[in-house]
């Protein structure tokens, strides 16, 4: 299965790589926890997201798996490249 990097979800996989995690409180991309839900979700089974731990309230606690930092990384780097041709 290919999976599309939407501009929602590579703000999310740049989230989590700035913050070390996110979860369903602190994310700032979704404004509906169930938008997060799918999209989390669908970054765990792509390989992206793992659960870390529960933070005190019983939360899930969303990291970044090695495939998913060297995506965050490839978007940052793609992001300076683009913005250095203005």
């Amino acid at each position: 299965m290919t999976l599309t990097l939407r501009p929602s979800l590579q703000k999310l996989i740049l989230e989590i790589y700035e913050n070390g995690y996110t979860n369903s409180e602190i994310q700032k991309v979704y404004s509906a926890k169930l938008s997060f839900y799918i999209n989390i979700w669908l970054l765990r089974d792509n390989n992206i997201v793992k659960i870390d731990e529960r933070d005190k309230y019983n939360r899930n606690k969303w990291i970044l798996t090695e495939r998913g930092e060297k995506i965050a990384k490839t978007l940052i780097r793609l992001k300076k490249l683009l913005e250095s041709d203005k």
